[in-house]
């Protein structure tokens, strides 16, 4: 996870948008967050497993055993499970489910590009890439300048690939995704000798987004 907030990784990120935006009047911003939701549920979820697990333990064991403080027992257990499954990303994503992640990275992206203020642009072209580390995935918003329809498979499939290397954590693929966009958002929105860059290059972060909410 540190690897997306290192000064190199940003440096390149910046670089990156830089590129992208020597190519195309539309303006590039990079949101990076450790995670796009909560997922309590799959803590409680994972304890109750582990609970049930103790109790069928209990119940099919040979040898007598106490049960003074058996339920205060199966509390401690829920709560550990619970615990565990908090620690362990990999089950507390599959007791997440795909579609509660797709779905969180889908609203926190969007809720981050009005945070952001990204639809304030002159010719309403921002295009937001926010990545979200936990849920290991990548989604791009763009403004109603531009058309995502008139960008064409290539387009996509540049989408998937950005996916591709935040699930695989996978840095440098990111960058080249990102770098990527450069060529295809030409055909739509060519730079121009009058273009002004309209929004930061540097990577957003949770610390930054607040800073800038609150300028």
């Amino acid at each position: 996870m540190q690897a997306w907030f290192s000064p190199s990784t940003r440096a390149a990120v910046k670089a990156a948008v830089q590129d992208v935006e020597s190519r195309t009047n539309a303006e590039i911003v990079v949101a990076v967050r450790k995670t796009s939701g909560t997922y309590f549920h799959a803590d409680l979820l994972g304890g109750l497993v582990f609970a049930f697990a103790s109790l069928a333990f209990f119940l099919y064991y040979p040898e007598p055993f106490a049960y003074t403080l058996f339920p205060l027992e199966q509390l401690v257990v829920l709560a550990s499970g619970a615990f565990l499954t908090n620690a362990i990303h990999p089950l507390r994503r599959v007791l997440s489910g795909r579609r509660l992640l797709r779905a969180s990275v889908d609203r926190s992206a969007r809720a981050t590009f009005m945070e952001l203020r990204l639809g304030r642009t002159r010719g309403r072209n921002a295009v937001l890439v926010y990545v979200s580390i936990y849920e290991r995935r990548a989604f791009v918003v763009c403004d109603v300048g531009l058309d995502e329809g008139q960008l064409g498979p290539t387009w996509i499939d540049l989408r998937d690939a950005m996916n591709h290397a935040v699930r695989d954590n996978d840095v440098p693929s990111f960058l080249l995704a990102v770098r990527a966009m450069g060529p295809i958002l030409a055909t739509e929105a060519p730079h121009t000798a009058a273009d002004t860059n309209e929004l930061p290059d540097d990577e957003s972060d949770e610390a930054a987004s607040a800073t800038q909410e609150g300028a």
